[in-house]
């Protein structure tokens, strides 16, 4: 009988660990796609990756509604770090668009846990693209538009398709007739493989924002590539570091007119702002008491897609009475991405009252053009009354001073009433009479005594040495602020996810002063930086809007990781190597 409880037991105490192992280790999924906006006629790939264990194998029959599936692949890692063993798996598919238009590929499911959804657009083939497909080296130009505002983005993307094996490529630099075009390269090189119709391409392509600064026509030249290809019948030869036997190809592209429109007559603003989105965010501190002579720090940012930092303008406050303002010098930031530029202006003022009373900041407005509508909107922060008090310190010392005159004015009134009083008297007689030699003595004793015992004690504190903090007590005070940032996302709570956020970057960037998603924005890279300033943008926005946290969590609990990555690849832009047979 106790050997059969034994047994029971043991399988009662295995079963428990297995399930809290699985748990522990539950798979947690993202979705990435090589490249967005795509051609309908061009093949590309979406990696699903899961760290941990995964529940089942994936169903990705959703997929084949809008999308044929050319291939999949899957890849393991597992790795140890710090003594906890870490699990990834990833598959590969590559996927041909079935119609052009905004698809979203739904959450996959993998057993009783799904990957999140992906949204990519698919664009459609131009004519010149169809009629070259069967060359083995093109050049594509296109723009995101051909009619614009001046000073409003255009996304010029080049491609280079390969179907041969080549030693080397260059590329020109974009020309544009009009010099005073502003042109930003968005990133590096993108490089992946494709069909146009059945033959496959190596696709090598580039992207540029584009700002046109006068109207009228302007003329993006054909782009130019020039590529060393290996003749056929020629071997490497280790004699030949200068490549003799390597055929030298130009190849360029078609040349693209956009024609840019003037600013409208209706938009009166000194401050030409055409963007798809402007956004004004306004910060308080969370007090919500204020006293005079003590500074109360304001927070604008001003947030755009489509424009650059350099064109935000100066936020302006108006004056304000006994209330005065003191600026700092303006944080500017730009976030590239194949989207293009999206940027940032916030600027930090210290209002110092001077005198108690009620004070209106007045509302401010920024009007901007909306190229998605055609019509003049409004960045607007409302008006908003606050209520300041006389400080504490400015009371106490004014009652001194009352004191000190009423004593100046009435000199008797220095001395005590209670040193006046008979019982004091007698105190101050007997005090006077005390002569005794011994209780000189035994006072001097106990002081002794005392002084020995604060050095001592003084001593003893000195010597305690501090213990460094355990890196181990850091990773689960990091691992804790995942979870808190995990249940967050999955409740879709925004400011849940605010107070997570904060409490995650609070341990990452220890020693750094965070106080808002502001802070946070401003200290970690893309693409968690546009994440984390579009949360701040709804938190703040007007209206009923809905927010999605789907990556957040993956891209906190990556954030290192991407961050060594982004770091390792920055020279990894070598050219892989292609293999026409392969299908």
């Amino acid at each position: 009988m106790a050997i059969m409880m034994t047994k029971l037991l043991k399988i009662f105490i295995t079963s428990t660990l297995l399930f809290f192992t699985f748990n522990i280790f539950a798979a947690t999924f993202s979705a990435q796609l090589n490249v967005n906006p795509v051609l309908l006629s061009d093949s590309f790939q979406l990696t699903y990756i899961a760290e941990g264990s995964v529940d089942d194998d994936p169903d990705f029959s959703p997929i084949r509604t809008n999308f044929d599936i050319l291939g999949t692949s899957q890849s393991n890692n597992v790795s140890m770090i710090n003594g906890d063993f870490k699990r990834t798996k990833k598959w590969i598919l590559s996927l041909r668009a079935k119609n052009s238009g905004t698809f979203r590929i739904p959450p996959i499911s993998f057993g009783n846990e799904q990957a999140p959804e992906v949204e990519i657009n698919v664009k459609k083939v131009a004519a010149s693209n169809v009629s070259g497909s069967t060359k083995d080296f093109i050049v594509e130009l296109e723009t995101s538009s051909k009619s614009v505002f001046i000073q409003e983005q255009v996304i010029v993307t080049v491609r280079l398709l390969i179907a041969q094996n080549i030693n080397s490529y260059q590329f020109s630099e974009l020309r544009i007739s009009n010099s005073d075009t502003i042109i930003q390269a968005l990133g590096k090189d993108k490089q992946y493989k494709t069909y146009r119709g059945a033959k496959p391409y190596i696709i090598i392509e580039k992207q540029f924002s584009i700002f046109p600064q006068h109207q009228g026509n302007l003329v993006i030249e054909p782009f130019v590539a020039e590529i060393g290809v290996a003749n056929r019948n020629s071997r490497q030869n280790m004699f030949d570091p200068f490549n003799s036997n390597t055929t030298v190809k130009r190849i360029q592209s078609n040349k693209v007119s956009l024609n840019i429109k003037a600013a409208p007559k209706s938009f009166t603003s000194n401050d030409w702002l055409p963007t798809t989105s402007l956004k004004l965010i306004e910060e308080w501190p969370k007090t919500a008491k204020f006293y005079t002579g003590e500074p109360i720090t304001r927070t604008l940012t001003l947030m755009a897609d489509g424009l650059t930092a350099s064109q935000l303008p100066e936020i302006k406050s108006l004056s304000i009475t006994n209330l005065k303002q003191y600026p700092d010098k303006p944080v500017l930031k730009d976030n590239i991405s194949g989207k293009g530029i999206s940027s940032i202006r916030a600027e930090k003022i210290a209002l110092i009252p001077t005198k108690a009373g009620s004070y209106t900041i007045p509302a401010i407005d920024i009007p901007w053009w909306n190229t998605k509508t055609n019509k003049i909107e409004f960045a607007h922060v409302t008006s908003r009354r606050i209520t300041v008090l006389a400080s504490p310190n400015s009371v106490n010392n004014q009652n001194s001073i009352n004191n000190q005159n009423s004593l100046l004015q009435n000199p008797e009134a220095k001395q005590s009433p209670i040193m006046n009083t008979p019982i004091s008297k007698d105190v101050n007689k007997a005090i006077s009479e005390d002569s005794n030699p011994l209780w000189l003595w035994i006072s001097f004793l106990f002081l002794t005594l005392w002084v020995t015992t604060l050095f001592l004690w003084w001593r003893s504190r000195k010597s305690v040495k501090i213990k460094p903090i355990d890196n181990v007590v850091v990773n689960q005070s990091l691992k804790t602020s995942l979870k808190f940032l995990k249940a967050a996302c999955n409740q879709n709570n925004p400011q849940e996810i605010k107070k997570a956020l904060l409490h995650w970057a609070n341990i990452v960037f220890e020693g750094k002063d965070i106080n808002n998603l502001s802070d946070i924005a401003a200290l970690v890279d893309e693409p968690l930086s546009s994440k984390v300033t579009a949360l701040n943008a709804f938190l703040y926005s007007e209206g009923n809007k809905s927010w999605d946290a789907k990556d957040l969590y993956n891209l906190c609990s990556a954030f290192k990781i991407s961050k060594s990555t982004i770091k390792n690849s920055e020279n990894a832009a070598t050219l892989e190597p292609f293999n026409a047979s392969q299908r």
